[in-house]
């Protein structure tokens, strides 16, 4: 017979479930790794860790996206490293804008 924990498990998406104690989904797991996969096909140094990721979006974690309005993890002046030093929370519509005009410079 499954335990209350186990039938619960299996009622919630496969993205929202946890991985571990600490409360990691496998949504942001996957949004981690995807994450740092992109910086390196992009030959830009990565230098998070999966738990210095998660505290650098803190509770903005949920707002995280490509869509307008949505927060994304920029590099001051598009240049750098990623790291919790040189990147911002900034809207991906101010993002958009701050590439244009890195472009033209």
């Amino acid at each position: 017979m499954k335990t209350h924990k186990e039938l619960h498990m299996k009622s919630q998406p496969k993205t929202q479930r946890l991985l571990d104690a600490t409360g990691t989904t496998r949504l942001e797991w996957l949004s981690y790794r995807m994450q740092r996969m992109r910086a390196k096909q992009r030959s830009i140094d990565w230098q998070f860790n999966y738990t210095t990721w998660v505290q650098w979006w803190g509770t903005d974690i949920h707002n995280r996206g490509r869509c307008s309005g949505q927060l994304v993890m920029a590099r001051k002046g598009d240049a750098g490293p990623y790291s919790p030093s040189n990147t911002e929370k900034i809207t991906c519509n101010q993002n958009h804008s701050d590439s244009n005009y890195n472009r033209l410079k």
